[in-house]
């Protein structure tokens, strides 16, 4: 309907009249419907399309209702640009508004992607502290996601924070923060390990997921722990049957991030080359997006370790491995998939060789010595 709209404006006279809004506001809704229904090609023309329209001295609030857009479909399309929209947005809105207590949480998510928690948990706090000037109970909701998100390293009482946020996600009946609350205990319970609860809400999460209309954005978000669970069960065909139901939502390529590495999991399990291969080969193909840089980079350099063990090439991956180490190193920070497929191929690789030499210094038999005692008795 938006797009007839925008389509018949330049042949009607006064629309702007006629319709109680200018040209610009009505692309900035062309931008939020696509930005919804997950079409972030359209939605990323029709913001350009509104900032090129726009005043910004005049009207700083639709600017920043505008950057927020284009830094949501940015991110899902893994596309630079993400954080300077965020921060332009967060400048341009600052009174104590709704529009900046998106902006906070838009923000704090992103963060929290790319692994910046202090900055993070600044926004966080600052977004905690204006739902309560707001009295509005969904951007509390989401405060608690992203304080709970930072809270600590996988425990109890860690795990117990995430329960507390999805039942008043549940009671507030707000489809957002109720599927951003989902993901993130089933992403905490996957860092504690806890499978088998993760197989008990999984389903039931990645359901409502789809019926609120969320399932191009973060259904393979919500679906990767479900996969990764059954997986540590070893129920490896039902984990196939969860990946494949991910890859059908169509996600955006921050989801078929989820959907290749759920892929190359399988493949490893199974022992499967081809696979693997393919899996390695659809990551490499997504854009090379800031969001998820250092992560690629781990994983791919842990697929190649696999793949080589895989394909029985140990000095290989035993090379892969220790340029795993020093990408690690480097790099400062911990990716433990990566830390322990390069250890284990690293072990691997040291039994073997040890194996190998004590086969070489065994000492031989009688039989084996033959040639040795017929030379001997030549020289008598």
């Amino acid at each position: 309907m938006l797009k007839l709209v925008l389509a018949a404006w330049p042949e009607v006279e006064n629309a702007r009249q006629l319709i109680g809004a200018d040209h610009c506001k009505v692309l900035e809704l062309a931008a939020d419907a696509a930005c919804w229904a997950a079409e972030a090609e359209q939605g990323l023309a029709f913001v350009d399309r509104a900032l090129a329209e726009l005043d910004a001295d005049r009207d700083g609030e639709q600017l920043a209702a505008l950057l927020l857009q284009r830094a949501v479909m940015r991110q899902h399309s893994l596309v630079a640009g993400e954080i300077a929209d965020l921060e332009r947005a967060l400048d341009n809105a600052a009174g104590p508004t709704r529009l900046r207590a998106d902006a906070l949480g838009q923000f704090s998510r992103a963060l929290v992607l790319r692994g910046e928690f202090d900055r993070a948990k600044r926004l966080g706090e600052e977004l905690r502290d204006l739902a309560e000037r707001l009295d509005d109970e969904e951007y509390r909701i989401e405060g608690m996601i992203i304080g709970a998100m930072l809270n600590m390293p996988p425990n109890a009482s860690y795990i117990d924070a995430h329960r507390i946020v999805v039942g008043r996600a549940e009671q507030a009946s707000t489809g957002r923060v109720e599927v951003l609350a989902g993901a993130a205990l089933l992403q905490a319970l996957l860092d504690a390990g806890e499978y088998s609860q993760i197989i008990d809400i999984g389903p039931a999460i990645f359901a409502r997921t789809v019926e609120l209309g969320q399932a191009r954005y973060i259904g393979a978000l919500v679906g990767a722990p479900l996969c990764r669970a059954y997986l540590g069960l070893g129920r490896v065909s039902e984990a196939t049957e969860t990946c494949e139901r991910m890859a059908a939502l169509d996600p955006l390529p921050l989801g078929l991030v989820h959907v290749f590495e759920c892929q190359a999991e399988i493949a490893i399990v199974l022992g499967d080359v081809d696979r693997m291969a393919a899996a390695v080969s659809s990551l490499r193909d997504l854009p090379p997006g800031p969001q998820v840089a250092n992560r690629m980079a781990a994983n791919l350099r842990r697929y190649e370790i696999e793949s080589r063990a895989l394909a029985g090439d140990r000095d290989a991956s035993a090379s892969s491995a220790k340029s795993a180490l020093t990408f690690l190193k480097a790099q400062g920070g911990v990716s433990w998939p990566l830390m322990v497929s390069a250890m284990r191929v690293a072990v691997d690789t040291r039994e073997g060789r040890c194996s190998r030499t004590r086969r070489a210094r065994r000492p031989r038999s009688a039989t084996q010595q033959g040639g040795g005692r017929r030379k001997s008795g030549n020289l008598g």
